[in-house]
């Protein structure tokens, strides 16, 4: 039999109508389907926003994440690395001609200054962090144990400053001593603990 004799050779309207009609059910399929795509969209998103709320909650980052508080050191540790005088006399090396063997006695020297002064800080810094009977300890406290700290700090630069004097040859040390009056002018005059001070239990 001739292929001209089938129906679809004979009828081509019908073949055509045949076409729209597949094409008809498959995109009335597709429109059912947007609305279950939309809504598993939707899901997904409110899955993955809450996601990232908890995690922001539990200090998992991000700009609005809670921040650690500051350790009960920072303040005096701020202030009085700017009062180092090891580290003023190696600033002052051109002015005081220093040689190159004192320049590095006065490093090893620091840095020996620097290790003991962070021991204290560490120590500090525990202190603070115990709680009595799970509460913080009181400011009262803080302030008291911080103010110890800092004395013992400023006792420890004091005495590698002298120290360092015994390292300069009779010249650089009037230098030194002329060149730290003006230093000192620049250092900060209010006590490093006043603005962390305590109410008054009055």
């Amino acid at each position: 039999m001739s292929i001209y004799n089938s129906t679809a050779a004979v009828n081509p309207t019908q073949r055509v109508r045949s076409v729209r009609t597949s094409f008809r059910s498959a995109r009335q399929t597709m429109i059912g389907r947007v609305p279950t795509v939309f809504v598993a969209t939707l899901v997904l998103l409110f899955v993955a926003s809450a996601s990232a709320r908890v995690s922001n909650a539990q200090g998992g980052g991000g700009a609005n994440s809670p921040t650690t508080p500051p350790a009960a050191s920072s303040n005096i540790k701020r202030i009085l690395d700017k009062s180092d005088p090891l580290a003023f006399l190696l600033d002052s090396k051109k002015s005081l001609n220093l040689q190159k063997s004192q320049e590095d006695s006065l490093k090893f020297l620091r840095k020996e200054m620097q290790r003991m002064q962070e021991v204290i800080y560490k120590d500090l810094d525990k202190a603070a962090a115990v709680k009595d009977r799970g509460q913080p300890l009181s400011p009262t406290i803080i302030f008291s144990m911080t103010k110890e700290s800092e004395e013992r700090v400023k006792d420890i630069q004091s005495a590698y400053r002298d120290r360092a004097r015994g390292m300069l040859t009779e010249r650089q040390t009037v230098q030194a001593d002329s060149l730290e009056v003006i230093w000192k002018r620049g250092l900060p005059r209010t006590d490093p603990l006043q603005a962390k001070r305590p109410p008054s239990d009055d």
